[in-house]
């Protein structure tokens, strides 16, 4: 959790977009686990 929002104050578009992977990245291992 430290780590994402040290990357979304700290990054700009660059900070959002990797914030964005990182959630998708959740999502897919969410789904994932899921099935």
């Amino acid at each position: 959790m430290k780590t994402k929002t040290v990357i979304i104050v700290g990054g700009g578009l660059a900070g959002s977009l990797t914030a964005t992977s990182l959630q998708e990245q959740c999502k897919v291992t969410l789904f994932t686990k899921k099935n």
